[in-house]
């Protein structure tokens, strides 16, 4: 994962979380108070909304908790942020054949 990447995935949890996740909240509380909560579409629609986005959220810190971030890993020192237009080759075992990237 590149650090820029890694940035907009933190920069969107921290959006779910301070900005979407109080405004989910704040749809179940109003719909809660107009009354009998086994009839009300509402109030479902706001629980399944919210529950989509506690996924959203989980999905987002499992990804970043196992994101690496390989240009700075110190079991590869030697790798090198790539940059445009850089060639290179590899070995498809078993075959031993070439392929240019």
């Amino acid at each position: 994962m590149s650090q820029e990447g890694y940035d907009k995935l933190i920069a969107e949890l921290k959006r779910l979380e301070s900005i979407e996740r109080p405004k989910a909240s704040a749809a179940i509380a109003e719909a809660r108070e107009k009354g009998d909560l086994s009839e009300n579409s509402e109030y479902d629609a706001a629980k399944e909304a919210q529950a989509h986005l506690e996924d959203k959220i989980n999905q987002l810190k499992v990804t970043i908790s196992r994101g690496k971030n390989l240009y700075q890993d110190p079991h590869c020192p030697g790798l090198a942020e790539p940059q445009g237009g850089r060639r290179g080759r590899s070995e498809d075992s078993p075959w031993h054949d070439q392929t240019a990237y």
